[in-house]
């Protein structure tokens, strides 16, 4: 056997480096904005007229929605991960499912942030119901 053979094109191998530092990046990137981003807080200033159940509602509904932005990096890094090796007559279906798995959390993510202005509403106004 000759060496050139055994010895993978050093033009591959770069490509590959480059391709994985990209992804890596990429991945860098993508936890970043999902570590940046805030869950919406409700209305400003009304933490304070809280009851003590409301104060633990809304702690619990906002640890739900730091909770959903996580499945949503998930999703993101599944995503970008299932490109190269997916065959492209499937690529099209499961990047669509992916998408509405993805709508469907964007969708909860704004009901609980609608139950938490709502809690704001009672705080500062109880007959509001």
């Amino acid at each position: 056997m000759s060496d050139q053979s055994m010895n993978p094109d050093t033009t591959q191998i770069q490509q590959l480096v480059e391709q994985v530092a990209r992804q890596q990046q990429l991945l860098k990137d993508l936890y970043q904005t999902r570590t940046d981003s805030k869950a919406l807080v409700p209305v400003l200033g009304v933490a304070h007229l809280f009851t003590k159940r409301q104060a633990v509602e809304d702690a619990s509904l906002h640890n739900f929605q730091y909770t959903l932005s996580t499945v949503l990096f998930s999703l993101d890094v599944l995503r970008h991960m299932l490109l190269p090796i997916s065959q492209l007559d499937q690529i099209e279906r499961i990047f669509a499912m992916l998408n509405d798995i993805h709508t469907l959390i964007l969708y909860t993510e704004g009901t609980i942030n609608q139950a938490r202005n709502q809690l704001a509403l009672w705080a500062v106004n109880p007959s509001i119901h």
